[in-house]
């Protein structure tokens, strides 16, 4: 938490992972960082995989869950850098620094934007 802001940082190849367990893959020409903030914030769990594709640790799922939503996810995945807006969150993917030419993304508190630097 940052003064009012709830922050949820998550380092972990989500998407990939999703990809590969996926029962309807989208469409060609939709956004895939769009169905993936849809899936993480519709099913309030970072990680909505089956057990047999993400073990997870039942103690502490609780720390995974996504109640209430929080101002900001930012998800550490190695896919192309992304933000998308859903249901007054924002998800954003810095992703992986060398391979985006060295670029990453600022985020401001105070106005909850976004921003590619």
């Amino acid at each position: 938490q940052f003064c009012t802001r709830e922050i949820v940082l998550f380092r972990e190849d989500i998407l990939n992972k999703m990809s590969r367990h996926c029962v309807r893959f989208p469409t060609e020409g939709t956004d895939m960082s769009s169905h993936f903030a849809k899936s993480i914030l519709s099913q309030a769990h970072l990680c909505p995989l089956p057990i047999h594709s993400s073990p997870t640790y039942w103690m502490y799922d609780h720390a995974l869950r996504l109640y209430p939503l929080p101002d900001v996810i930012i998800i550490g995945d190695k896919c192309d850098p992304y933000s998308v807006s859903m249901n007054d969150c924002c998800i954003a993917n810095p992703g992986s620094f060398p391979k985006s030419g060295f670029e990453f993304k600022v985020y401001f508190p105070i106005s909850g934007l976004i921003e590619d630097r």
